[in-house]
């Protein structure tokens, strides 16, 4: 729009250097007849001379004002040429501009629709997480409590079978029972993950 061709376009510079010439060609006619007036007086013999002479100031002037609109219609002409440019240069970005809004729109929804999604995926992995979370909790305190009942019910055959060994009378049935206290006590070991460690099988006690 800023542009010299059209600010100023070239087809109109033309038809204005037209006009002006043919202007200032039919002005000094103009001013020639009109001069022309004084070198007829005194002579001028009828009425008819200055009919004549005024017909033709007349004539010209009319030509004149021809000439004006002709090259005003022309300069329209050429500057309706330029507008309807500017216009179509208007329209082409005007469709760009909606190709670009409509492109604009369908990214921004895709966009949405990705973190939508990854939202989705998100809360759904982490509720997964939770439900395992809670699951392993559940495990973890179910083996809990079995390997405390287990380790009860072992304490408790250990009480036994040390009281058993108390009150055995003769050195066969002692063996026998102190056997017994040391196979309840490898258990008991076993099952806390310690392994079977060395036990004194003459009376010395743990090693």
């Amino acid at each position: 729009m800023e542009s010299e061709r059209i600010r100023h376009p070239t087809a109109v510079n033309v038809e204005l250097e037209s006009m002006l010439k043919d202007q200032e060609s039919l002005t000094e006619k103009r001013t020639a007849l009109l001069y022309s007036l004084g070198n007829m007086l005194p002579l001028m013999q009828s009425k008819a001379e200055l009919n004549e002479w005024y017909e033709s100031v007349v004539a010209l002037n009319k030509q004149i004002d021809t000439h004006n609109v002709q090259y005003l219609m022309k300069i329209r002409l050429q500057y309706e040429k330029v507008c309807q440019e500017c216009l179509s240069k208007v329209q082409e970005c005007k469709d760009h501009l909606e190709q670009l809004v409509k492109h604009t729109e369908i990214n921004c929804r895709n966009i949405y629709q990705y973190f939508q999604d990854a939202l989705t995926l998100f809360d759904n992995h982490k509720c997964s997480l939770v439900r395992h979370e809670n699951e392993l909790h559940s495990k973890m305190n179910e083996c809990r409590n079995k390997h405390e009942n287990l380790n009860k019910l072992r304490e408790v055959n250990l009480d036994v079978a040390v009281d058993k060994l108390r009150t055995q009378s003769s050195d066969e049935k002692l063996k026998a029972q102190l056997e017994k206290v040391y196979n309840v006590l490898d258990f008991i070991r076993a099952g806390n993950g310690g392994g079977r460690r060395g036990i004194g099988r003459n009376g010395g006690g743990l090693l």
